[in-house]
């Protein structure tokens, strides 16, 4: 990779856990994911929010933007950033399901205020879709469940 790609992608996640970026790194070494399976994986993250009720999120309004320019037969816009976010949801999601049994509890959860996310509900965070809000409601649930 040269080093204009690695400035431009470390550009691209400022201010991020810098560990479990390099996680996410190492998990994608060797992967050459294809733009299919980028899309499928990116859908599969747009389904979760539409159950967590954030269809029309800053975050999920992002995922569409770049599954819809593949469906034109556009290049998609699938950069490392944006498979990072699904990667974050989707690893939400599988916390979550390993937490709280039934669905309820866990919309509950998503939906009320967070002592540890300065009392706003973990919901509004991944809203937002910013990876540093991602990645600390990320980090949070692994610490209940690893």
């Amino acid at each position: 990779m040269s080093d204009d790609k690695k400035n431009e992608i470390q550009q691209g996640v400022k201010g991020v856990d810098e560990d479990v970026y390099r996680a996410f790194e190492r998990s994608l070494k060797g992967k050459n994911l294809s733009s299919s399976d980028r899309q499928k994986a990116t859908r599969v993250a747009q389904n979760i929010l539409k159950k967590w009720d954030l269809e029309s999120s800053v975050l999920a309004l992002e995922f569409e933007k770049a599954c819809s320019s593949l469906d034109d037969n556009r290049e998609g816009r699938f950069t490392k950033e944006l498979i990072y976010k699904v990667s974050l949801i989707l690893g939400i999601y599988a916390d979550l399901k390993r937490l709280f049994l039934q669905d309820l509890h866990r919309l509950e959860w998503l939906k009320n205020p967070n002592n540890n996310f300065d009392k706003v509900p973990p919901k509004e965070l991944l809203g937002e879709g910013s990876i540093r809000h991602l990645e600390k409601v990320s980090l949070y649930l692994k610490s209940w469940t690893h």
